[in-house]
């Protein structure tokens, strides 16, 4: 199973090597795919934004993906609970 990590907009370079360390141990476990789309323009509503960058992410979802979304706002999940849910 190939896993696709996808986001929004270019990385900060103050995270980079934390990010390619945790992905660096993500692909012990299988191909993984790094892509990001781009930001919408800061024109617009906050609502508009994120209606237009949702519609990139998915445009970017191959097809037949399990799609698991990660949010500030969201709930978190154990490590278990991730893997039954994959």
């Amino acid at each position: 199973m190939d896993t696709h990590l996808l986001a929004v907009g270019k990385l900060r370079p103050s995270f980079r090597a934390a990010c390619d360390e945790y992905l660096h141990r993500l692909r012990r476990y299988g191909p993984l795919v790094e892509r990001e789309v781009r930001e919408a323009q800061r024109a617009g509503s906050p609502a508009l934004r994120r209606r237009e960058e949702s519609a990139r992410l998915l445009d970017a979802v191959p097809e037949r993906a399990v799609v698991v979304a990660l949010d500030r706002g969201g709930s978190a999940w154990s490590s278990e609970e991730l893997a039954r849910r994959l």
